[in-house]
């Protein structure tokens, strides 16, 4: 069986469009918004969305009060669906019908409590059989990726930040990596693994390390969408559920889950 493991950020999402939605939310000006956005990402070592009002509330950038921000802010967070590449959400699917000869995953760096909300937000959720809310450093977890496990023959590791895929090739070089170009992260240096710039040229590099026919599977699973569609009159949201459900009926991937806002003061995320 094969473990295939996606980033969310820039790989499964268009961050770059999601982001500039929070800073049209916030009524931020877009340089003093990333200006704050990166003195707090220095201070905190990832984004975390408490300590990013409360900044720029210090540095009086809000126009209005805080409560109206955070709300309208909150609002483009529950439509983070709307910001997943084009066939991200089909190929995650396709991939999740080969459930025992494949298994499905989600590494995302970043304070446990605002990535655990897009994943949520996503519709992504509960289609993967694991989620792992990285907030130290990814390398440390891809060394154990696999190991113990005798069905597991090959671990497969989808992921655009340049930085981090050096550094996990160089601390599990066992494992395939793929490299997934065309967001701001700098390119991984002398870069000799598999790269794929597109949803569909992922489709497209997978087929050929697990020999699925992704991208038919992936018109079926579009066509199907849209037939719900049609059927029912309104929009639908397609899930699957690919983790086991212990006695209570809960989902693995989701335990553990705290509740509140992502963006009260105060609030610390953790790794699950």
């Amino acid at each position: 069986m094969k473990k295939i493991v996606f980033d969310l950020d820039y790989t499964l999402l268009d961050t770059i469009a999601f982001k500039e939605a929070l800073i049209a939310a916030t009524g931020v000006p877009k340089e003093a918004w990333e200006e704050t956005y990166k003195d707090t990402v220095a201070k905190k070592g990832f984004f975390e969305p408490g300590a990013f009002f409360d900044e720029l509330a210090g540095r009086n950038l809000l126009t209005d009060d805080v409560a109206a921000a955070k709300d309208r802010f909150e609002g483009v967070l529950r439509t983070t669906e709307q910001y997943l590449y084009p066939e991200a959400k089909e190929l995650v699917l396709a991939l999740g019908r080969h459930k025992g000869e494949v298994e499905v995953d989600l590494m995302t760096f970043g304070e446990a409590k605002w990535q655990r909300s897009k994943v949520e937000h996503s519709g992504l959720g509960r289609m993967f059989q694991d989620v792992l809310y990285v907030e130290t450093n990814k390398k440390e977890f891809v060394q154990g990726l696999g190991k113990g496990r005798d069905e597991v023959d090959e671990v497969i590791l989808v992921n655009d930040n340049g930085k981090e895929m050096e550094e996990m090739v160089e601390a599990a070089p066992e494992h395939t990596y793929i490299w997934k170009s065309g967001g701001p992260k700098a390119a991984p240096k002398d870069w000799k693994h598999l790269k794929a710039e597109s949803i569909g040229d992922l489709a497209e590099v997978l087929e050929k390390q697990t020999g699925f026919e992704l991208r038919r599977e992936m018109r079926e699973v579009r066509e199907g969408i849209e037939n719900m569609k049609v059927e029912s009159g309104e929009n639908v949201r397609v899930e699957i559920e690919m983790g086991d459900d212990d006695e209570s009926g809960e989902s693995k991937v989701e335990s553990g889950k705290s509740e509140g806002s992502p963006i009260d003061p105060g609030t610390k995320g953790r790794r699950l």
